[in-house]
This record gives structure tokens, C-alpha cells and sequence, in this order.
């Protein structure tokens, strides 16, 4: 579905990935794990069309994306749930649920989009009923909980056909992490193409089928989800702190 090859792409001079390669399978999981830093928020940002393309390929369903912008990408539904959530906080979470389904209207016709829209508040307020209770609420005035809910939620409503979450745990209790990933697998059951970027490896493996681990910029192993979870050496080559300056991974 996504096949990206040699990509190098980073922030002004800076070079932050270094011929860096992915394939991701429709129906599949794609978990992306490594220390801070290492570049896994600038590889999913690349793919949502946030970030440009230095060198490399970068196709989707066989299509070159590489000139498309994220609205572009968005419509076509490659759908980004970003770090830090980025919810609109003076709008209400139901108008932060319609603004996610803005790309609907370029794919599917403005009657169309409409139609589609009652069905995903149905189906957004059945997967998060707090938010349901919410919904009259301005999002900033949610928990960080709840707002992650609503990010991931208005990232639904534009009917992802592959769906980018960029450290979905990030900052939150432990009941709302199992909540959040309770979720996840359920999108995975359903079928949804996804990738999931964590600095910790724990509970992404549980939900992938494949995973891939970052660390300065580059892919220092890859395998399927057991296999990388089996490896006792990344809890402390692979995932430990980055090393100083001018040091090269292991």
C-alpha cells in the first residue's frame, strides 16, 4: 500500500533520516519504535506529506505522492493523528469531529460527505461514549485523556485507508493507554492499515504485525512484531538512550 525507498529528508541542513525504507501492506499494522530522537515523528509526518522528501521514493497503491501536500494525502486517506493531539480548543469535540471530516467532501461529493458524517459521529461516540458526554464541551477544556480520544477520534472521521498515530500514549495514566489500545486493536481487527510510532516498545508490539527500530535516523532492525519483542538486545543497544554527538549507532 505504502512503499517508501531511501529516504532522506530532515530540518534546514540538518539531515535527520538516512535512506530509510518501509513497506506497509494493506490490512496491516506497522509498529515504529526507538529512543527520543531518533526520527520516527519526521518519518510519519514525511509519509502524511508534512515534512518533504529529499531523495527517495515514495508511492502509494502504486501512485508516486511524493509532489502531493498533506491535504492531498489527507483526501486520498493517509491520515495523520499527530504528537501532542492538536485539537482545536475553542471549538466544541463535535466541531472538532466535523473539522476531521472535512477531506470527505473531495472524496465522496458534498451530499455524500454529509451522509457519512451522521454515520462517523455514530460510530465516534459509540467507540468513545465520554465523548458523547462530552460533546457540547470545548475541547480545551477536556483531560489529556479525553482530548487524546478526540484526536484520534477526528482522525476517523476522515475514513482513513492507512492511519498514522504518533505516540498515541504520550503523557497519559495507564487506564487511558489501556483504553487507547484496547481501540487499536480493534481498528486492527476491522482491518484498518496502520502505523503506530512509539518511543516505548511494549504496548505497540502488542497490536503490530510487523515492527521496525529507529535510531539516528536510521533502520538498525526490522522484523515481525514477536521477533523484535524477543529480542533481548533492544532494551539496551537498540532502544537505550541515543548516543553522544559524533558516536554511530551499534
Amino acid at each position: 500500500m505504502i512503499d517508501l525507498r531511501d529516504a532522506v529528508t530532515g530540518y534546514g541542513r540538518a539531515r535527520v533520516l538516512d535512506r530509510v525504507s518501509l513497506h506497509l501492506g494493506e490490512g496491516e499494522v506497522l509498529s515504529i519504535v526507538g529512543p527520543n530522537g531518533a526520527g520516527k515523528t519526521t518519518l510519519v509526518t514525511l509519509l502524511a506529506g508534512q515534512r518533504p522528501l529529499w531523495s527517495g521514493a515514495l508511492e502509494f497503491r502504486g501512485e508516486d505522492i511524493r509532489a502531493l501536500n498533506s491535504e492531498d494525502r489527507t483526501v486520498r486517506g493517509i491520515v495523520l493523528c499527530p504528537e501532542g493531539r492538536q485539537i482545536l480548543a475553542s471549538l466544541t469535540v463535535e466541531e472538532n469531529l466535523l473539522v476531521g471530516a472535512t477531506p470527505l467532501r473531495a472524496r465522496l461529493g458534498k451530499s455524500e460527505a454529509k451522509a457519512a458524517q451522521g454515520e462517523d459521529l455514530e460510530r465516534a461516540y459509540e467507540l468513545f461514549p465520554i465523548l458523547s458526554e462530552r460533546r457540547s464541551m470545548k475541547g480545551g477544556s477536556l483531560s489529556g485523556g479525553e482530548q487524546q480520544m478526540l484526536a484520534i477520534a477526528r482522525a476517523l472521521m476522515a475514513r482513513p485507508t492507512v492511519l498514522l498515530l504518533d505516540e498515541p500514549s504520550l503523557g497519559l495514566a495507564p487506564r487511558i493507554i489501556e483504553a487507547v489500545y484496547g481501540l487499536l486493536a480493534r481498528l486492527r481487527a476491522d482491518g484498518l492499515t496502520m502505523v503506530v510510532v512509539e518511543e516505548s516498545p511494549e504496548r505497540a508490539l502488542q497490536v503490530a504485525d510487523r515492527a521496525m527500530v529507529l535510531r539516528n535516523g536510521t533502520v538498525v532492525v526490522e522484523g515481525t512484531a514477536e521477533e523484535i519483542a524477543g529480542d533481548p538486545s533492544l532494551s539496551g543497544a537498540y532502544l537505550g538512550p541515543a548516543p553522544p554527538a559524533g558516536e554511530g549507532a551499534p
